[in-house]
């Protein structure tokens, strides 16, 4: 396996626009690549959902934010 990173299964899928450095996206297509090598039917979707889950999942201190956050509060998405 190329990688380590669990690719999820597709539910329903909302769309959000980013900018990044040339260099982030440069890295981004090999990782992409790398899953589909380990991953049959890895797309660049499911890649970045992989990606930000696991830091979301492994990140404390947003852990930490989220419970001392009111129930529900969903201030400042956007």
């Amino acid at each position: 396996m190329a990688i380590d990173l669990d690719i999820p299964t597709p539910d329903k899928l909302v769309k959000k626009t980013f900018e990044l450095p040339q260099s982030v996206l440069e890295a981004f297509d090999q990782y992409v690549e790398a899953a589909q090598e380990s991953a049959g039917g890895a797309t660049e979707n499911l890649v970045m959902r992989a990606l930000i889950e696991q830091q979301l999942k492994k990140d404390r201190k947003f852990k930490q934010w989220i419970a001392a956050r009111p129930p529900n509060g969903s201030a400042g998405r956007s």
